[in-house]
């Protein structure tokens, strides 16, 4: 223990708060309390002072409180330099989206952190790389409780660790679109200061869940000659899908470039099916937009094939564009694990659409009961104008349109500025 370093104490101590937590909040169990957990080893102040990554007056305290979590304390300046060298190399794979580097180098980590995967601190690094391996190389988002976790483990590793756990816990906590935690996490977590690529794209999610359109179109010129700057025209494509759907509002001009610059892109390099899927996602979502119907029904059928692991609710935009056209509904099918793995709300338009699928005279009943309930949080924009239209067009065909006043009241009494949020043109 003499020969630790004390900034790698100060790790130590925030690693044992992170996973006593983290026991914590899976068991419940009064064990892992601070006051429990301390007994016999130390006082609860002196834990507390660890945990805060203060040094312990004394150091033998470590390896108690590490063997209550059932890890070891170990030390060693040789793996922790190669741990450096192999964290820049996965830092830059997914900055530039280089996949088979990416599985090579976690590989290579993994490798290295065989023989101190249960060990304080080391341990935390390995289930933050597998993490992270598993959101890039098999798109596997995270639960809440992992969410909670890895935010946790912010400041636990490095500046560069930091930075791709907020990203995988941003991007899963964005999925659920029916909920503040991205909101929440954005702020708490300063993510505007971030400096990678992939979390300048998250920041641009974010606005782009706001709606926050000048916001968006500045950080999109700021962005795009940065990421030409460094030849990054993989992150260019995530740009591009975000800046479609906002530009189509107003420019179609925009959209052609845009679109060109992607397909471009795709053209001339490896990309990954799902990000395929993603920029035709944007397509589709942008000729909605400009209600060029059949355009946007052929680029979400296109987005569909290749989303094979079924990562993204294509299937609502997909289904709602063929009503728009006044087309029979005709749903893809999803497996019951594809849609468990969506928002509440998008679970919920899946049965909608199941539902109109055999008798629409059941869409605005199913809106209003099933739907319009759930709308009380941070809703994305996109989302609420699906919802609206498709109340709207279920009203238009009944004749209802006092079921469109209820909606839009329970719209004006749930945001500040509902103009800001949903463009109700029907009601």
């Amino acid at each position: 223990m003499n020969g630790i370093p004390k900034n790698k104490l100060e790790k130590f101590g925030l690693s044992i708060r992170c996973n006593r937590r983290r026991n914590l909040s899976l068991t419940k169990a009064a064990k892992w309390t601070q006051s429990h957990f301390c007994e016999g080893i130390c006082s609860q102040n002196s834990l507390i002072n660890i945990e805060k990554g203060k040094i312990g007056r004394f150091i033998e305290n470590y390896p108690k409180l590490a063997e209550r979590l059932e890890l070891q304390v170990v030390h060693s300046d040789e793996i922790d330099k190669r741990i450096v060298h192999f964290t820049k190399r996965i830092y830059s794979t997914i900055e530039y989206y280089e996949f088979d580097k990416m599985r090579k180098y976690f590989d290579k980590l993994y490798e290295l952190l065989d023989s101190v995967k249960d060990c304080l601190w080391y341990y935390d690094l390995y289930q933050a790389a597998k993490a992270v391996d598993n959101y890039y190389l098999s798109r596997k988002f995270l639960s809440y409780d992992d969410r909670c976790y890895y935010l946790d483990m912010i400041g636990v590793l490095s500046e560069q660790w930091d930075e791709m756990l907020l990203a995988i816990v941003f991007i899963s906590a964005y999925q659920n679109v029916d909920d503040l935690e991205y909101n929440e996490i954005f702020k708490t977590q300063n993510m505007q200061e971030c400096t990678s690529a992939f979390n300048k794209i998250n920041i641009m999610l974010y606005y782009y869940g706001q709606g926050r359109t000048v916001m968006l179109l500045n950080l999109t010129k700021k962005y795009e000659m940065e990421f030409k700057k460094q030849k990054n025209d993989l992150r260019l494509l995530d740009l591009y899908g975000i800046k479609l759907p906002f530009v189509s509002i107003h420019d179609a001009y925009e959209v052609d470039d845009a679109y060109n610059s992607m397909l471009n892109i795709m053209h001339t390099h490896k990309v990954a099916r799902y990000k395929r899927a993603e920029c035709y996602f944007s397509l589709g979502s942008a000729y909605l937009n400009m209600q060029e119907y059949e355009k946007a029904l052929e680029a979400f059928e296109t987005a569909y094939e290749y989303d094979d692991v079924r990562n993204m609710p294509v299937y609502a935009y997909l289904v709602h564009t063929q009503r728009v056209m006044g087309l029979k509904v005709k749903l893809p099918h999803y497996d019951k694990e594809d849609i468990e793995g969506y928002s509440v709300i998008y679970q919920k338009l899946y049965d909608y659409y199941s539902t109109i699928e055999k008798d629409e005279t059941q869409a605005e009943k199913y809106i209003m009961t099933n739907i319009a309930p759930m709308i009380d949080g941070d809703i994305d924009k996109a989302l609420l104008n699906l919802i609206g239209e498709e109340l709207s067009l279920a009203t238009n065909e009944n004749n209802h349109h006092k079921i469109m006043a209820r909606f839009n009241k329970k719209l004006k009494k749930t945001y500040r500025m509902v103009t800001n949020v949903l463009d109700m043109t029907n009601v």
